[in-house]
């Protein structure tokens, strides 16, 4: 009996590690998409100003 128990807390310890992992990787992931969003609106702003310029 302490032997099922063992293994379900070590499959629910293995999950909680998992989930911690992916939930991890999902904030690095939407970090990076607002600074690609960040970065590409101001050089459109920039080479918008730019070509202003020219005309």
């Amino acid at each position: 009996m302490q032997g099922g128990q063992l293994g379900g807390q070590m499959r629910s310890q293995d999950f909680g590690e998992q989930s911690s992992k992916a939930q991890a990787q999902d904030a690095i992931s939407r970090f990076n998409a607002a600074n690609s969003q960040s970065v590409q609106g101001q050089n459109v702003a920039t080479k918008n100003t730019a070509q202003a310029a020219n005309l």
